[in-house]
């Protein structure tokens, strides 16, 4: 046994050869992720952020800004802006920071299962792809923060097979839960967790029923402790009504408006482009797969990737929406084959004489990899300054140009002022520091075929009418509304109508091709005509009116 031990220790460190190149690839990665900092944020981001703001102003989630996401990620914002500022540049921070978490526990992973060479591969494959603009990786998503708690549970699960101590499973718990605070797509975490710890309960002989169901309590105590304190806290604030309807009743119609006789044809719509520069990285991690079914000696972490990989796919389905960032939470298991398909030659030539050279051809594959993604990529990793970048991931989105709305109105208006923004760009409240006149910071869920959908309508209406807000800005851009043949237009004709009756148009941002931005301001912009279909309009209120 003590042979066995010197011998696996030794080959350990044969391999940390693979750290040196692997280690590049990370701080490449984080390079460019530094030299983006200031990049504008999108919509999603945007969200977080107006609520992470909210939230440094003590102003509870769910009264001042409506959503279907549970509060996870925005009291992450918070936390990272409460530290580094209230600016895009803090939230960029906090996402390269989440991402070093992720990418230094999927090395302890991968090392752990197997050996350094894995671990390494699998770090730098990690932080390569979460980074692809193809899966918007540059944007601080929920799924961005939903693997480190994800991988940092699976970490302790690993210690409480080992080690059998009591508190690890309530921790390990806790962590999933908290992935699960982040998104709601990250329950297929917490199933994995579960499943899990029966499997490895099972394996042993005899089986100790009452062991295993002292972990599964431990753990399901520990998974529900975030959601359960988050609700108690809310009940006490006296919005847990608002939260109810918008996580659960109104998540349910989102969740169910497209039909399972879907999913294949959504899915082959939207996975080719969140795959399109990733193509290599996933024949690598399909070598890899291979590689841990035909191998005895890589079976010994089998059970756990593969049940990980399952549940990360099942992670990314719930709605059939399979948007490209969704899929950043399949990566760790991914990046971790990719691991073992750069280590597979290395054991199959362990005994070749001319190994010491040979060994060196599955990393040099690799960096060839990890080379032509550079490549596919520069324009956005190296070329772009953090403008031009946003441009080219996001086309014609309006995210560059809600900065300059958004300081027009911050330096001409106070901080009392409120702000409506008709289509789905709370960034601008966040960049504005201004409030919003209404809960209804997106426009989306008023124009999906849902029940709920003309009340929203409505009630939208009403509060933008109660509160007179000091400004209106009006999105024209079709991706900030998405409506549908079926979609009830009645607040895109009453909007026309409030702000002709009591407002003046005082701002003109027309979104060009190529990036090109034309902005008009003040005296000038009444009257005049956007050139482009696609603009973004500020409306003032008259004085008296």
């Amino acid at each position: 046994m003590k042979h066995a031990k010197r011998q696996d220790t030794h080959q350990d460190r044969t391999l940390s050869w693979a750290c040196a190149p692997t280690a590049a690839v990370v701080l490449f990665a984080a390079f460019v992720r530094i030299r983006l900092l200031s990049m504008p944020l999108e919509r999603d981001e945007g969200e977080f952020a107006y609520i992470g703001q909210l939230i440094l102003q003590h102003i509870p989630p769910y009264t001042l800004a409506y959503t279907m996401k549970l509060p996870g990620t925005s009291l992450v914002y918070a936390a990272v802006m409460s530290v580094f500022g209230q600016s895009a540049a803090a939230v960029h921070i906090g996402l390269l920071l989440a991402n070093l978490a992720s990418t230094v526990m999927l090395f302890a992973l991968g090392r752990r299962l197997w050996n350094t060479c894995v671990g390494a591969v699998a770090a730098a494959s990690f932080s390569l792809m979460s980074l692809s603009p193809s899966l918007y990786g540059t944007a601080a998503h929920a799924t961005q923060f939903v693997v480190p708690f994800a991988l940092g549970g699976t970490l302790l699960l690993l210690r409480a097979r080992d080690s059998g101590r009591p508190m690890l499973p309530l921790l390990s718990g806790l962590l999933f839960g908290m992935a699960f605070l982040a998104k709601q797509h990250a329950l297929a975490f917490v199933a994995f967790g579960l499943f899990y710890l029966v499997y490895e309960s099972v394996r042993e002989r005899p089986v100790r029923i009452m062991a295993l169901l002292k972990r599964l309590a431990a753990f399901s105590l520990g998974a529900a402790a975030p959601f359960g304190v988050t609700c108690l806290i809310l009940l006490k604030l006296g919005v847990f009504d608002t939260f109810r309807f918008w996580t659960f009743t109104y998540a349910r119609e989102y969740a169910s408006e497209l039909p399972i006789s879907s999913a294949w044809e959504v899915f082959t719509i939207m996975a080719p482009p969140a795959a399109a520069t990733l193509t290599v990285f996933l024949v690598l991690s399909a070598v890899g797969l291979i590689a841990v079914l035909l191998t005895r000696q890589l079976r010994s972490g089998a059970a756990l990737l593969i049940s990980l990989l399952v549940f990360s796919c099942i992670a990314v389905c719930p709605g059939f929406y399979f948007r490209a960032h969704y899929f950043i939470q399949i990566l760790p298991a991914v990046s971790l084959l990719i691991g073992l398909a750069a280590y597979w030659p290395i054991h199959l030539l362990r005994r070749n004489r001319h190994r010491a050279l040979l060994q060196a051809v599955p990393l040099l594959i690799f960096l060839a990899a990890a080379g032509c993604h550079v490549c596919g990529n520069q324009d956005v990793y190296l070329h772009s300054d953090p403008r031009e970048a946003c441009s080219l991931v996001y086309h014609d989105n309006p995210f560059c140009e809600t900065v300059e709305v958004a300081g027009y109105i911050r330096s001409h208006s106070s901080a009392t002022d409120r702000v409506a923004v008709l289509g789905s760009e709370p960034e601008i409240l966040f960049y504005a520091r201004r409030h919003s006149a209404t809960g209804f910071i997106y426009t989306y869920g008023l124009m999906e075929p849902q029940r709920f959908a003309s009340g929203m309508q409505r009630q939208m209406i009403a509060e933008i009418e109660d509160c007179k807000p000091r400004y209106i800005v009006m999105v024209g851009v079709r991706n900030s509304w998405l409506p549908r043949p079926d979609s009830d237009t009645t607040i895109l004709s009453w909007s026309t109508a409030y702000c002709r009756a009591n407002y003046t148009l005082i701002g003109v941002v027309d979104i060009l091709p190529y990036g090109l931005t034309r902005c008009i301001w003040g005296d000038e912009a009444d009257g005049c005509a956007p050139e482009s279909p696609k603009h973004i309009l500020v409306f003032e209120r008259r004085p008296g009116v």
